[in-house]
C-alpha cells in the first residue's frame, strides 16, 4: 500500500481529540500569585525552586550539532539534582518533501475540518473584565451604587449592574515536541506504518489548523544517545510560518537514537519562558520509554521528566504528554 493510503486509515481521531482537548483545557485564569512551596512547613523542592533554563556554551560544531545549552538532571538514588549534567544540541534536520505533509492533510479532510473547528472553538487567551452589563455571574459594585444614587434622586437608574468576564482575543503559545527516537520505528498493528507515521500526520494537521487560527507554534524533534549528546530538530520555530520549509523538516525526520525526555522539556520550557503569551503550553508526542545508553534504570528519566513537568507547572507552563501505544 501507498504510504498515503496507509496513513489515511490509521485512527488518528483519538490522538488528536487528545490534543485538542489538551488545549481547551489548558485554557485557565493565571493565578495572580502562586503558592509557595514552603509555606505550611513543607520543604522546597529543588527542581521548583531553581531557575529551568539553559547556560549555553561556546562549542564549535561537529556531527552531533552544535550545543545550545546545559541543564541539570534529578539523580533518584542520590536524591539530588546535578547541575549542568545534560547537553542539549542542535542538530541538522534533514530535508524530506513537503509534498507528502500537504498529501497528509489533504487526505484526510474530514479530520482536518474537525481540528480546525475545534481550535477556533476554543478561548484561549487573556480574560476582559466587562462592566456596567445588563446580566452577569457578578454585581458590578460601582454600578449598584449609581443606581441607588440616581434612584434616591428620583432619576431613571441605570440597570446594568452587573460585570462578566470574556476571552475576546487568543494568546496562547504551544510548542510540540516530537518523540523521534528508534522505538518510533515501530509498526502500528495491521498497518504499515510507522507510531513516527502517525505522529506526523497528526502534527501535521494540528499545524495546519493554528496556521489558521494564528496562534504561535514552535515544533521541535528530539532524540538522544547519552548526556552529552541530546539533540533538538527544530522543525518549525515561533515566528516561522508553516510552508515548505518547515513542512520539508517534518517531512525528513527520521527515527534513532534514544529518549530522554527531560533535557528536551527543560530546554522547550526554556524557551517558552521568554514568552509574554498568557497560556503557554507544551505537547509532547511519545511513546512514553523514556532511555538512554548511559542509564541502566530507565526510571531514573521517568522521574526526571516529572519533576521538569512540575517545575514548569510551576512556571506558568503547562506540559502534557500524549502517547500511542
Amino acid at each position: 500500500d501507498r504510504l498515503d493510503d496507509v496513513i489515511a486509515r490509521v485512527e488518528l481521531q483519538p490522538l488528536l481529540a487528545d490534543v485538542i482537548e489538551l488545549l481547551v483545557e489548558a485554557v485557565r485564569l493565571k493565578p495572580e500569585r502562586r503558592p509557595d512551596p514552603t509555606e505550611a512547613g513543607g520543604e522546597a523542592d529543588p527542581a521548583l525552586s531553581r531557575p529551568a533554563s539553559g547556560h549555553a556554551r561556546a562549542a564549535g560544531a561537529d556531527e552531533r550539532g552544535p550545543v545550545i545549552g546545559t541543564y541539570p538532571e534529578w539523580d533518584r538514588e542520590a536524591g539530588i539534582e546535578r547541575p549542568a549534567w545534560t547537553t542539549v544540541r542542535d542538530a541538522a534536520v534533514p530535508a524530506g518533501d513537503p509534498h507528502s505533509i500537504d498529501a497528509l492533510v489533504a487526505s484526510r479532510p474530514e479530520l482536518r475540518d474537525w481540528v480546525a473547528r475545534m481550535l477556533r472553538r476554543s478561548r484561549i487567551g487573556r480574560p476582559s473584565r466587562l462592566r456596567r452589563q445588563p446580566e452577569g455571574p457578578d454585581l458590578d459594585l460601582d454600578a449598584a451604587i449609581a443606581t441607588e444614587i440616581d434612584r434616591r434622586m428620583d432619576e431613571a437608574p441605570d440597570l446594568r449592574v452587573y460585570r462578566t468576564t470574556v476571552r475576546r482575543h487568543r494568546d496562547a503559545a504551544v510548542t510540540i515536541l516530537l518523540d523521534c527516537s528508534e522505538s518510533m520505528r515501530v509498526g502500528v498493528p495491521g498497518l504499515a506504518a510507522t507510531a513516527l507515521d502517525v505522529q506526523r500526520h497528526a502534527v501535521a494537521l494540528v499545524a495546519e489548523a493554528m496556521r489558521a487560527v494564528g496562534d504561535p507554534l514552535a515544533l521541535r524533534a528530539f532524540a538522544s544517545a547519552g548526556r552529552e549528546d541530546v539533540r533538538l530538530l527544530r522543525i518549525k520555530d515561533f515566528d516561522e510560518p508553516w510552508r515548505e520549509a518547515a513542512k520539508a523538516r517534518l517531512a525528513g525526520i527520521a527515527p534513532g537514537l534514544s529518549t530522554r525526555i527531560g533535557a528536551a522539556l527543560r530546554h522547550a520550557g526554556a524557551e517558552m519562558a521568554a514568552l509574554p503569551n498568557h497560556r503557554r503550553l507544551i505537547l509532547v508526542l511519545t511513546d512514553g520509554e523514556a532511555s538512554d545508553i548511559d542509564v541502566s534504570d530507565p526510571l531514573d528519566l521517568v522521574e526526571d521528566a516529572r519533576r521538569v513537568s512540575r517545575a514548569l507547572k510551576f512556571r506558568g507552563i503547562d506540559v502534557f504528554g500524549v502517547t500511542l501505544g
